[in-house]
């Protein structure tokens, strides 16, 4: 895994073998992955000897053994050491690689790379995030961002606009910064993007029931008029608001489905989900005279 903690290469080995026998194999699988871009790989002390660091050099890698210079007593963290811890909490978050349940370690590696990935795409979204619009003025974006130092460790960034600002509609640029405790610092940025990808609000009239006029039908006239609200423009004028059968339209002895659709600003459209209805009931006196004229 890199410094960051994605994995770049899986290689299991028998539980009853070094792991350092391994290291020029799984050099080798490092350097298919990254293009040959590794240079320095930190190891922990049970990689120590000429043998590991011989193959790891075979692939143009340098092993760095990080070891404490002297002595400790209880507990003190490890450079570059809790990246892999992390690793591994990470990891038994999920259930199948939480105790060892797989016969096969080919599956026990897919397994792995299953959880990786989903862990990366969840990552991704930080330096990348796209939200759709919640209110006019756009939308509330929650996000989270970190920072490592190899010697600090964990550095929580200061972040503008904060986690939990609302962002307008377009992209947004924000800008994080961190600093250690010998006070280097650093900056990063990435991009928020807001979308209106809410469709307007199409309101139509209740079902009309209208008794015929002719042989043709009746004339209707919808009251009130079909209108529209958006979550951007507000109320949509009448120009944005159209039926595929317009307010004075003859209507024949049937059940006619009125369509009304409307557009908002950013070329959303939307259908009206309530169809209006028209029905127009024979009128039998019109309707005998119609056909003794026949």
């Amino acid at each position: 895994m890199d410094t960051l903690g994605h994995l770049l290469a899986l290689l299991l080995s028998p539980a009853n073998e070094q792991e350092r026998a391994y290291v020029g194999q799984l050099a080798d699988r490092v350097q298919q992955a990254t293009g040959e871009s590794v240079q320095i790989a930190f190891v922990d002390q049970g990689y120590t000897g000429e043998r590991p660091s011989e193959e790891a050099e075979a692939q143009d890698i340098t092993l760095e053994v990080v070891k404490h210079e002297e002595a400790k007593r209880g507990f003190v963290l490890l450079p570059r050491r809790w990246v892999v811890e992390r690793d591994f909490a990470w990891a038994s978050r999920f259930r199948r690689l939480v105790k060892d349940y797989e016969r096969l370690p080919e599956t026990v590696a897919g397994l792995h790379f299953v959880a990786f990935a989903c862990l990366f795409l969840q990552q991704g979204g930080r330096h990348s995030q796209c939200e759709f619009i919640t209110r006019s003025n756009g939308a509330t974006v929650g996000y989270s961002a970190s920072a490592n130092d190899v010697i600090s460790g964990s550095i929580t960034p200061r972040c503008s606009p904060p986690s939990g600002s609302t962002f307008g509609l377009g992209a947004t640029t924000v800008e994080c910064s961190a600093e250690d405790e010998a006070g280097n610092d650093t900056n990063a940025t990435f991009n928020v993007t807001v979308e209106d990808k809410t469709p307007p609000k199409v309101i139509v009239p209740s079902d009309i029931t209208q008794r015929a006029t002719s042989f043709s039908g009746a004339t209707v006239n919808y009251n009130p008029a079909p209108t529209a609200t958006d979550i951007v423009d507000g109320d949509l004028s009448s120009d944005k608001v159209s039926c595929d059968h317009a307010t004075g339209s003859t209507f024949g002895l049937r059940i006619t489905t009125v369509t009304c659709t409307a557009t908002d600003s950013h070329n959303i459209t939307v259908r009206d989900g309530r169809v209006a209805r028209f029905q127009e009931f024979t009128d039998t006196g019109a309707l005998s005279h119609a056909l003794g004229e026949g």
